[in-house]
């Protein structure tokens, strides 16, 4: 039985933001998107450095690949390099100081999904009527949630939800999370920054991802809801499909 793939990304300043820090990158077998942060442009440059870096990798050493955890290997070590990269740019003006990136990768490898992530950008898996977050985030909120600090509920509106505990460009040793999932079909992956998430509901995500639209229809439906919500960050995501080959 063999599988198909059908994806669709979508990016958007949103409604508060002058310009577009994030980046995405959606070509068979990898899926990327990338949260940029820093003064003047320095997001922009960021988190298109990261992503073109991480792709031009991976796509070099792909064809020699001979398992998904020597991809993942390959994945986390593509990450630290774009990271050492980004922090050596940021040396060379003023106005690149700083600038750092989120970084949630997913690329497919035969029946397998390996990821990679830095930041608090997403990946979920929807499959059988469940939503499933496959990233953990790396920021103080998270950090609190685990040490059993805060709830749920108080992380959603805590004065530090923002911060980051890490991102690429930083001079700090980067820790990649890698993860490894066989795919099945009716499996939807949907990759996204935090102006996709901080903006709808998971219940909503998954009403989305069930449906029967096309999935170009779901990331333009998914975009809307997050600008009718306020659009407050720019909004970025990837969806992709597992279906049985015919």
């Amino acid at each position: 039985m063999g599988m198909q793939y059908v994806f669709s990304g979508i990016s958007h300043e949103g409604m508060k933001r002058q310009r577009n820090e994030d980046f995405y990158y959606a070509q068979f077998p990898i899926f990327v998107v990338a949260d940029g942060l820093g003064g003047h442009r320095a997001g922009e440059v960021a988190s298109k450095l990261a992503v073109r870096k991480f792709v031009d990798n991976i796509r070099k050493n792909y064809p020699e690949v001979k398992s998904p955890e020597e991809l993942a290997r390959l994945m986390e070590k593509s990450i630290i390099e774009a990271g050492r990269i980004i922090f050596e740019e940021s040396k060379t003006s003023s106005e690149l100081q700083g600038m750092g990136t989120t970084i949630s990768a997913a690329v497919i490898f035969a029946d397998h999904l390996v990821t990679a992530h830095v930041g608090d950008s997403r990946i979920h898996l929807y499959r059988s009527g469940e939503l499933k977050k496959l990233t953990k985030d790396h920021t103080y909120v998270q950090y609190l949630l685990d040490k059993g600090e805060i709830s749920e509920e108080e992380a959603k509106t805590h004065p530090l939800k923002n911060a980051l505990l890490q991102a690429l460009g930083g001079e700090e040793k980067l820790n990649v999370d890698t993860g490894i999932l066989t795919l099945k079909p009716g499996d939807k992956i949907l990759l996204c920054t935090d102006g996709l998430y901080t903006m709808v509901s998971n219940d909503f995500i998954k009403e989305v991802l069930q449906s029967n639209q096309p999935v170009a229809e779901k990331t333009r439906q998914m975009l809307k809801a997050a600008l009718d919500a306020g659009g407050i960050d720019n909004i970025t995501l990837i969806i992709i499909e597992v279906v049985d080959k015919a």
